[in-house]
This record gives C-alpha cells, structure tokens and sequence, in this order.
C-alpha cells in the first residue's frame, strides 16, 4: 500500500547544489497511463480523465548513505525505483521530510505516449495492462 513510483532520487547533496548530488533514479516525467481492456484511455482531466497524486519530497541526511541506482533501462518496476517513502526514511535515519510539493498529472497527448513507449523499448514488452499493439512507437 506505501509503495510509490519514484519519478527521480539525489542522494548526498552537497548543501543545495543538487547537480553535485548523486542521482540514484534517473528523472522520468510525471505520467498517468489509464488502462482499461488493454487499451490506453485517453481523456485528460480536462475531458473527465483521472489523476495520479506526484508528491516532491526532501529529507536531510545526518550521513552519507549508499542506494542502489536505476539508471537508464535498469528497474522501471521494480527496486528501488518502487519504493515506500516512509520505510526509505526510516531505513537511513532521514530527518523530515524538510520540504515538500503535492501535484496531479492526467493522461498528456504525446507525452504519455512518449513514456509508455520509452518503457516498451526498454523492456522489449507492453507497460502492464496495455494490449502490445496499442502504441505506434
């Protein structure tokens, strides 16, 4: 139930010079794939379309920690790119969270569609739910 996606991790950051920090989980964009019969729904919350909830999250570390990194085609569902924020806190003693930001994102023409096929080469199959011949990547 506490397991989430994890869009991007920086680990480590020098003060607040994030770009020093080391990125764990490379960035993916916010996306909302609704599924329904194998097939992509495509509405946006403008058209009645459903919402995911992103939160940003910031920690302060009283240490250097050591995470395993998901970069590139490595772990798009799985470890630690699915995590539990709660537990991760927990699990290396972070303070916080210090700072935060909640959003919701819908399904977005082109860029939704981006992701999902972006997944689909990696992995050499369909993102779960979705019929193989659903996208034209």
């Amino acid at each position: 139930e506490g397991f989430k996606y994890v869009h991007w991790m920086v680990t480590n950051i020098p003060g607040n010079n994030v770009r020093a920090g080391d990125e764990v989980i490379e960035y993916i964009p916010s996306f909302k794939p609704t599924r329904e019969n194998g097939q992509l729904i495509t509405l946006t919350p403008a058209q009645g379309g459903k919402t995911n909830r992103h939160l940003v999250l910031v920690y302060k570390q009283k240490e250097r920690i050591d995470v395993p990194t998901s970069i590139g085609c490595n772990n798009l569902l799985a470890p630690p790119r699915i995590n539990d924020h709660d537990q991760f806190q927990e699990a290396n003693d972070l303070e916080g969270s210090v700072a935060g930001n909640f959003y919701r994102v819908g399904y977005s023409p082109g860029a939704t569609e981006d992701i999902l096929c972006y997944y689909n080469q990696c992995t050499g199959q369909p993102f779960p739910g979705l019929n193989e011949d659903q996208l034209q990547c």
